[in-house]
């Protein structure tokens, strides 16, 4: 078994996982509605990877709380193919608590980069 398969398109890294015998759910959903804890058999499994594409704006934010909310499963891999930038939401930003304290009330938003 090669060691990388980044050069792969990412169905045919889909069809690679699913000719390995490896349990694979796909979701079609707006990750702020996702929760895991709700998908049928995840009480069966304590290590997952999540993998997403097309997480615009704050979705990569919220794609990482809905991995890390149930203490059950252990995230062992995350890849995430971020974009529209310029989309991002302060709300639904991850580090907030790690984050506000050192700007001191003094926030810069750049829309675009």
């Amino acid at each position: 078994m090669p060691s990388c398969y980044a050069c792969f398109e990412c169905v045919d890294f889909l069809n690679f996982l699913f000719s390995q015998s490896i349990n694979v759910k796909r979701f079609r959903v707006d990750i702020q509605h996702l929760s895991l804890e709700g998908v049928e058999g995840s009480e069966d499994y304590q290590h997952i990877v999540g993998l997403g594409k097309h997480l615009c704006g704050s979705a990569s934010d919220l794609a990482l709380r809905c991995l890390c909310q149930h203490p059950g499963m252990q995230v062992v891999g995350v890849v995430l193919a971020l974009c529209c930038h310029h989309r991002c939401v302060w709300d639904s930003y991850c580090g907030l608590e790690v984050l506000q304290p050192s700007i001191s009330g003094a926030v810069t938003i750049v829309g675009s980069f």
